[in-house]
């Protein structure tokens, strides 16, 4: 018997995972694939974006590590928690070092979640597979950082998928590229970031012309810089791709690949400083924005970003203000523009916060359930300012340390001392008031 079960291994999971053993709490978790990181290393999501201001506790723990190692890349600016790539395999030495460090978490890779047994509104116990059959795991306190709030659709959770026509933000398969001449590459990227979007435009454009690429993809934001001749690049949003079924992520994935193709021949062709550049992966997993947004018994709304709202149960601060990364459903221009609009031209209360509160991260329907990371209770636009890996680290430490304390002061999750719980996490670095 744990006291907490974590189901998903990125950056929301692994910070739970941490955070609740450094409290004392016994912790089991569960991913599916080989390795820790989620989008961070096998979708090759390979840069930590958090918030201008706010970012504290584990995940600043995390980035002050990569940069301190040496491990971000050559052009990050040291103390900047907004955005700083990394390198990718050393990132999944790190998240393994913090991992199994910790003598409280039980880590199991290569295991699968494959049911749930609720009674009377309580997870009993998960049902795993792994290489050895299917077992059952039980526990106190169940945790979904699953991004994709699985472990809360099997519980019966209400949830909400994309937008009110189920649309969602396009995912991207990301593609690293090596043997990148980064001199020539900034002498011709040598404005300021509205410059150099429209001089990447005006690449796309002609190639979209000259049939050297399918599709129009405006979002296309360049190549991010991870090693000295290396990069990470963001080739291709996949529009008008459902994401819910297997068949859905089948598809989805097959074409990410086919359009990564077609990117890595356009950047040769028409990027300069990348005439003699090696392609050398894809992600193993397409890098998702957006998938089911489980309903808690609070959902965070942008009415509440907007006003700034501070929850007396607030637990995590979050950028304020009208701007958020809310990406296009489709590759037409006018949903470009409105993407746009609302990412760079609305920022009022930009220097406020905001709070996710205690509410946002437990379950309306099953009280030993707790959600993290990208699938947590806010609406679309919310979740699309929240659903990058800093803010999903701080998510991760809430909830953690929110169930180890609910499990060492034998309390349920509704029961606990919000002070106490906002007093612990401030004391270990994560401002919540």
């Amino acid at each position: 018997m744990y006291d907490i079960i974590i189901v998903g291994g990125g950056p929301a999971g692994i910070s739970a995972a941490v955070c609740a053993a450094r409290q004392g709490a016994k912790v089991c978790l569960v991913e599916q694939s080989a390795m820790l990181g989620g989008l961070g290393t096998l979708g090759l999501v390979t840069v930590i974006i958090g918030p201008e201001k706010y970012c504290g506790g584990f995940a600043k723990e995390i980035v002050d590590t990569v940069v301190e190692r040496g491990i971000a890349g050559p052009e990050t600016i040291p103390g900047d928690y907004t955005w700083v790539p990394f390198k990718g395999e050393a990132m999944k030495l790190l998240y393994d070092e913090k991992v199994t460090s910790e003598e409280n978490i039980e880590l199991n890779l290569y295991t699968k979640l494959c049911g749930v047994d609720v009674e009377d509104g309580n997870i009993k116990s998960i049902s795993v597979a792994d290489t050895s059959g299917t077992r059952k795991i039980e526990g106190k306190v169940f945790i979904d950082a699953t991004g994709d709030g699985i472990l809360s659709l099997y519980c019966g959770e209400d949830y909400e998928l994309g937008g009110e026509n189920g649309d969602l933000q396009a995912p991207s398969m990301m593609a690293y590229y090596g043997n990148i001449d980064y001199e020539k590459y900034h002498a011709y990227f040598d404005e300021d970031a509205y410059g150099n979007i429209k001089k990447m435009h005006k690449l796309l454009e002609k190639a979209v012309d000259d049939g050297a690429l399918s599709v129009l993809d405006l979002h296309h934001p360049g190549a991010i810089r991870v090693d000295k001749d290396m990069a990470i690049v963001n080739v291709g949003h996949l529009y008008g791709m459902p994401l819910e079924t297997a068949a859905d992520f089948t598809k989805a994935v097959i074409k990410g690949r086919k359009v990564a193709a077609e990117y890595f021949e356009f950047y040769k062709r028409y990027v300069p400083g990348f005439e003699n550049a090696t392609y050398n992966n894809t992600g193993s997993v397409l890098g998702i924005r957006e998938t089911r947004r489980v309903k808690g018994k609070y959902v965070v709304t942008y009415e509440d970003k907007c006003n700034n709202t501070k929850f007396e149960d607030g637990l995590v601060r979050f950028k304020g203000g009208e701007s958020c990364d809310l990406h296009a459903s489709s590759a037409d221009r006018k949903a470009y523009e409105a993407y746009f609009e609302i990412y760079n031209g609305l920022d009022r209360g930009y220097r406020d916060y905001a709070l996710l509160p205690y509410s946002c991260f437990l379950g309306a329907k099953t009280e030993n359930l707790m959600i993290a990371g990208r699938c947590a209770s806010t609406d679309r636009k919310v979740n699309a300012q929240n659903r990058v890996m800093g803010y999903c680290m701080m998510m991760g430490q809430a909830v953690g340390t929110a169930a180890a304390i609910a499990t060492k002061d034998g309390l349920k999750l509704a029961e606990i001392d919000i002070k106490k719980l906002q007093q612990t996490l401030k004391d270990s670095g994560l401002e919540n008031v």
